[in-house]
């Protein structure tokens, strides 16, 4: 019996699921859309002053910054992501408040916090 090698995760399908590209486009989407839909309604983007722009600005650099981190993370030996996922979204999100904080830039706490919960949410799906 011969069995044709096939590497893990080799499928059309799961090339597209598991890579960055996908894994920072929908879900950053998820993170700027459904906090910004839940506080602003729909079509917030039609009108968007500096305190919602800087609020979607930092959210989106805080995704990025933390998805690029644990796919670092990720490529150590013995490196178990489970763990990690809370403290690198929680320190990347504190991060950029702090920053919005001493800057004293205009930003909404409703819609940050609500995009780290669906940031700390999908990188636990993804996890998983």
């Amino acid at each position: 019996m011969n069995y044709e090698y096939q590497r893990r995760h080799s499928r059309w399908y799961e090339l597209l699921l598991f890579s960055l590209t996908f894994h920072l486009v929908v879900g950053m989407s998820l993170a700027l859309l459904i906090p910004g839909l839940e506080r602003w309604g729909w079509g917030f983007w039609d009108y968007l002053p500096d305190v919602r722009r800087n609020t979607l600005v930092a959210i989106g650099i805080a995704f990025t910054a933390t998805a690029l981190t644990l796919r670092r993370m990720g490529c150590f030996p013995r490196a178990q992501l489970g763990a990690n996922i809370m403290p690198t979204v929680s320190i990347t999100f504190l991060l950029v408040v702090a920053i919005l904080f001493f800057t004293r830039e205009g930003y909404t706490r409703q819609v940050m916090f609500s995009g780290y919960l669906v940031s700390l949410l999908w990188f636990y799906v993804g996890y998983f």
